[in-house]
């Protein structure tokens, strides 16, 4: 599990546009606070260099912050985006929400 390599934190994508996510992450985070858990959120405004520059140091952040769930908003499939969200589907698991 390439997760607890970079965190220990649960990680979640969340494949929406930058509207839909906030809205998505907000009430995914709602619930996860009420199971006690604190989120996180991550959105790289489909800027995908700083996606691929900030990822793991951002994950690893997070996690040092005491960050149990983390949501992070998908990018574009395309070009350096294909790697980049390799990257994230394997940190997560595969674990993807719409």
């Amino acid at each position: 599990d390439w997760s607890s390599d970079v965190c220990s934190s649960d990680l979640t994508l969340v494949e929406a546009d930058a509207e839909a996510f906030r809205s998505k992450a907000t009430a995914l985070g709602l619930e996860a606070r009420r199971r006690g858990l604190k989120p996180a959120m991550i959105d790289y405004d489909d800027d995908v260099r700083k996606a691929a520059h900030n990822l793991f140091a951002d994950l690893r952040e997070l996690d040092r912050q005491g960050y149990d769930i983390i949501f992070i908003r998908t990018l574009e499939l395309s070009g350096l985006g294909f790697s980049v969200m390799n990257r994230m589907l394997k940190s997560a698991g595969y674990d993807v929400v719409e």
